[in-house]
């Protein structure tokens, strides 16, 4: 990377640089890594559902969206997260691995290497549920 500071000694209370007073130093390469934008803040995280105990303790639950990909159900903040455990505990409890046209569950791939299967959401596996940062 090389750099170049620029200092403006005087002239800087007006908009043309012709009356400006200035004072550049050139710096470079420097052969350090330097992290402009780190990724916490380029990409801000998700948060998904992660499984705690039970048979899929460890996993974290997918969905699977009719002619879509299976992709591991994430929530652009904790509490719309947590909103939606809370509606899923209370409102689809005896099917929680239906939701409309759509199917929750958990990625096993050890259970079938070649074809990783979606595993359906159980009322186990929604009460081991807990909101955590990280959709996979």
């Amino acid at each position: 990377m090389t750099y170049t500071i620029r200092h403006v000694l005087s002239g800087g209370d007006t908009y043309e640089e012709k009356d400006d007073d200035v004072v550049e130093r050139t710096v470079g390469p420097v052969p350090n890594k330097v992290t402009l934008i780190p990724a916490r803040e380029a990409s801000p995280p998700g948060f998904g559902l992660h499984l705690t105990t039970g048979p899929n303790m460890g996993f974290v639950v997918y969905i699977a969206r009719p002619g879509r990909a299976t992709v591991g159900l994430c929530f652009g903040s904790e509490s719309e997260a947590s909103d939606f455990l809370a509606y899923m505990r209370a409102a689809n409890a005896s099917h929680p691995g239906i939701i409309g046209n759509s199917r929750l569950g958990v990625v096993r791939p050890d259970l079938n290497p070649d074809s990783p299967p979606l595993v359906p959401l159980t009322t186990v596996d929604l009460r081991a549920a807990q909101v955590q940062p990280k959709c996979f």
